[in-house]
């Protein structure tokens, strides 16, 4: 059966603790300079798939950002990043993809900078795309996306037959970003923090 979003975010209810410890052991030290760079001095800022809160919790270290809202569609894993990271609780909110944007929308929150990390890839191609449209009315002029998604997979592990992935070559996210109204300032492919073979992640960062 085709996994779609219902059985990709019950796959993450049933396995949030194992999933959790997965994200906290992987191998970030490249990707969160390249994240840091990105949202370094950058107010008012958003997470889309906060997972363990690791990310959140680093930038919350290194930058002192008091603006963070750190989102995740699975309540299961934000209990998990409330338990790991209970530094960030007061900041964690439910927010499904990419429905749950479209009231901020017409509220018109803006955001300086907006980041999501090996999330986008677990959404449809058409839900893909709906999401970067409404991540360009919700940035600010001048603010920053920085978006990594898988590009290439190895042989799925076992029960992650249960989720979406969506996995596009690198020039497909450039001209999503660019027909999106963003500018793209950097691209970077590097290896799998899991140390998977034949596994490889894009880090765009655009500006709009």
């Amino acid at each position: 059966m085709k996994a779609d979003f219902d059985s990709t975010i019950l796959h993450y209810r049933k396995k949030a603790v194992e999933l959790a410890a997965r994200y906290e052991s992987a191998d970030v030290t490249r990707l969160q300079i390249d994240l840091r760079d990105a949202m370094a001095r950058r107010r008012n800022l958003l997470e889309l798939g906060c997972g363990s809160g690791r990310d959140a919790a680093f930038l919350n270290r290194v930058c002192g950002s008091s603006s963070l809202t750190a989102t995740d569609a699975c309540p299961e894993m934000l209990r998990e990043a409330k338990r790991i990271h209970p530094e960030i609780s007061g900041i964690l909110q439910e927010l499904v993809l990419p429905r749950d944007l479209n009231p901020l929308v017409r509220m018109g929150t803006k955001y300086s900078g907006i980041y999501s990390i090996a999330t986008l890839m677990h959404l449809s191609e058409e839900h893909i795309k709906d999401t970067v449209g409404l991540l360009e009315l919700m940035t600010e002029p001048g603010g920053v996306v920085f978006l990594s998604v898988c590009t290439e997979k190895d042989e799925l592990l076992k029960g992650e037959s249960e989720c979406i992935f969506t996995i596009k070559p690198p020039k497909w996210w450039k001209k999503l970003m660019e027909t999106s109204g963003f500018r793209i300032i950097d691209l970077k492919i590097t290896p799998d923090g899991l140390g998977r073979q034949n596994t490889s992640w894009l880090n765009i960062t655009a500006v709009r």
